[in-house]
Formats: C-alpha cells, sequence, structure tokens
C-alpha cells in the first residue's frame, strides 16, 4: 500500500515518505499527523496477448483529421462491424476485439481508415519508440520534434517559463527519465497561468 497526502503548497497528492514530503518535513510545513489515503501501488503488466510488432494494412486509407473521439468504435457492435469488414489489422489485438486503430464502420462501402491519432500515426509511433528505449532517430518527420530546441531558444529570449517543454526535450534527449520528470512537473506551486 502507498500512503497519501495532500502537498499545502501544491496541492497534489504526495507520498508518505516520499522525496517532497521529506522536503516538506524539513521546512516544517508539515506535521507528520496529516490525514493520509491509503492506495494500492500500481503495477504496469505487460499483457501476454499484446503484440510485439504492430503491421501496417497498405490498402487502408488514413484520416489526418483527428477526432478520434468522436470516430472510434466505442459499443461492442461497432467493434463488430469493424472486424467484419477490415480484419484483424483494425485492432491491436483482434481476437478479442481490443484496442481499436481505425475509424467505425458507417455504411457497407466504407473504406477501413486508420486514424493518425492511433498507433501508426508519426507522433504516436516515435512516443511508443522512446518508451522502449529505442535510440534511433525517427525514420518520418515527427511534428514538434524539431522546433523543441527553437521553442526553448524563444522561451530564453522572452524570459519565458515552460516547464513541459523543457521536460519533454530532456526526455527525449535521454538527460532524466520519465518518472522523475513527471514527479518534477507535478511538484511545482500552483500559481496563475500569467503570472
Amino acid at each position: 500500500m502507498v500512503y497519501k497526502i495532500k502537498n499545502p503548497e501544491t496541492g497534489h497528492s504526495i507520498k508518505k515518505g516520499g522525496k517532497i514530503y521529506k522536503e516538506l518535513e524539513e521546512k516544517e510545513e508539515i506535521s507528520g499527523k496529516e490525514k493520509t489515503t491509503r492506495r494500492r501501488k500500481f503495477k504496469a503488466v505487460l499483457d501476454k496477448d499484446a503484440p510485439k510488432e504492430v503491421k501496417v494494412n497498405r490498402s487502408f486509407r488514413v484520416d489526418r483529421e483527428g477526432e478520434w473521439e468522436k470516430k472510434k468504435p466505442k459499443t461492442m457492435k461497432e467493434r463488430k462491424e469493424l472486424y467484419e469488414r477490415c480484419g484483424d489489422d483494425a485492432f491491436l489485438l483482434p481476437e478479442h476485439l481490443k484496442f481499436p486503430i481505425c475509424n467505425k464502420v458507417k455504411r457497407k462501402n466504407h473504406k477501413c481508415t486508420y486514424n493518425c491519432s492511433g498507433p501508426h500515426s508519426r507522433n504516436m509511433s516515435y512516443g511508443i519508440e522512446i518508451t522502449k528505449n529505442i535510440n534511433s532517430k525517427p525514420r518520418n518527420l515527427v511534428e514538434g520534434l524539431n522546433a523543441i530546441e527553437a521553442t526553448m531558444n524563444l522561451s530564453k529570449i522572452f524570459n519565458l517559463e515552460l516547464p513541459i517543454i523543457f521536460a519533454i526535450s530532456r526526455f527525449i534527449n535521454k538527460e532524466a527519465n520519465i518518472d522523475e520528470t513527471i514527479r518534477e512537473l507535478f511538484s511545482r506551486p500552483i500559481k496563475n497561468e500569467f503570472e
């Protein structure tokens, strides 16, 4: 079990006995008698059915409009219709009709269409490669990747604080791990956006 308390500076939940907790304790901002909440510790489990590689069906169209929330097959009926029309390539786990990566089928002659918000998109596939610690450069153009350095330079010129941009840059350049990066971002004090 993990015990959490509310950080008096930020209002976020922090781990009792963790790094931020100890820092606040040293500053005497917390006493150790605060109300705690119990949570089960999250354990990521690799699904044995998960594919090791995602194959691309070149005959499928590609939807670059986004709005996955509106286009994804939500009901089991929509997923069955998608499977009947497009087959295994429309799902990451087709035998369970889980993790659809194509837009729902609207009519009989509707073409199978990958959604660019899915794992076949350049940005998501690059993100997947990063999480697998693949050190290769992206094979395709990844929007935003080349703009990070320019954005950081502009933030210095205009004296802007862009913690998310700097965190992404450190993570992509292997200067920080994701856990410590997220912890740093959530430990920042809450303040007005225009201060």
